[in-house]
């Protein structure tokens, strides 16, 4: 439970600045490969994160149900 409470807040900061990347396409030197790279980054990221919330819930859940 820990480490996901630990590992939550820096997937969202990673994930934060992927988007702010998308703000500035004006820094890629090749848009089209750079922002389909961002996009399958950015994807993955937010899979993990939502896969990460779902067993922080359940594990607090059950932590909850023993106490």
């Amino acid at each position: 439970l820990k480490i996901l409470e630990d590992s939550i807040p820096v997937q969202e900061e990673e994930i934060a600045a992927l988007e702010d990347r998308f703000s500035h396409p004006e820094s890629f030197s090749d848009p089209v490969r750079e922002m389909r790279e961002l996009t399958e980054q950015l994807n993955a990221l937010r899979a993990k994160l939502e896969q990460d919330y779902a067993r922080w819930e359940e594990l607090s859940t059950k932590l909850e149900n023993l106490g």
